[in-house]
């Protein structure tokens, strides 16, 4: 059984104008913790999993850290939503002009 806190405080300083969220995520392989934060800076979902809620940021924030510094090179690939990938970091980030199809 997973028990995730009802309450949190977070282990990092996230900015301020950042939504954070974080629960229990269903799988075929058992019910895995996430934490998830959407920074306004960067505009794009910031996502951790763990087996406790602490782990989940941990991993959400390293990869925040990670976009946050990246000198991004982004590609649109397969992607006709004007979503990219970032050729450095991976960061998914709507960037192009949506095609149409």
């Amino acid at each position: 059984m997973v028990v995730i806190p009802e309450t949190y405080r977070t282990k990092h300083d996230w900015p301020a104008n950042s939504e954070l969220q974080y629960g229990v995520t269903p799988y075929k392989t058992g019910p895995v913790i996430f934490f998830e934060g959407i920074p306004q800076e960067l505009d794009t979902l910031v996502r951790g999993t763990g087996q406790t809620v602490e782990e989940a940021e941990e991993k959400a924030w390293a990869l925040y850290l990670r976009y946050l510094t990246c000198q991004h090179g982004f590609e649109r690939g397969e992607y006709t939503n004007g979503g990219g990938i970032c050729r450095y970091c991976g960061m998914f980030k709507i960037v192009f002009e949506e095609e149409s199809i």
